[in-house]
C-alpha cells in the first residue's frame, strides 16, 4: 500500500519564498522539507528523493530540472536541490515531486503538485 506526502506545491513555494528559500542566481537552489503523517520509524536503507519538473506538457514525461536525496530514519527530512534558473520558462507549470524507497519497494509518493 503506497502512503502519501504532503506536497504541495504552492505552499511550498510560499513558504520558501517568505523564507528566502529559493534563489534566483547562478547555482540557484530550491529548499524545504519533507515529512509524513505517519508515527513510524524508516528503515535505514529507506532513500528520500525530492524532484523539481516541469510538467507543462501533457502528453510526455516531466522534464526533471533538479533532483536532491536524502536519508535517515524519522522525519522532516531536508533537501536543496539545485537548478538552472534559465531552465525555468515563464508560463510552464512546475512541480516538485517526492518519493520514499527501500530497494525497489516505493514507501511513500507525494501526490499532490
Amino acid at each position: 500500500m503506497v502512503l502519501r506526502i504532503f506536497a504541495a506545491l504552492a505552499t511550498i513555494i510560499i513558504a520558501l519564498i517568505m523564507s528566502g528559500g529559493i534563489a534566483m542566481a547562478d547555482g540557484a537552489v530550491l529548499s524545504g522539507t519533507v515529512f509524513f503523517r505517519e508515527r513510524i520509524m524508516l528503515p535505514e536503507t529507506a532513500k528520500v528523493t525530492v524532484q523539481l519538473l516541469d510538467v507543462s506538457s501533457a502528453d510526455a514525461p516531466a522534464k526533471v530540472l533538479g533532483e536532491a536525496t536524502a536519508s535517515g530514519k524519522s522525519p522532516p527530512y531536508a533537501y536543496a536541490i539545485p537548478y538552472d534558473p534559465d531552465a525555468i520558462v515563464p508560463g510552464h507549470r512546475y512541480s516538485v515531486s517526492a518519493r520514499i524507497t527501500e530497494g525497489d519497494k516505493l514507501l511513500f509518493i507525494s501526490d499532490h503538485a
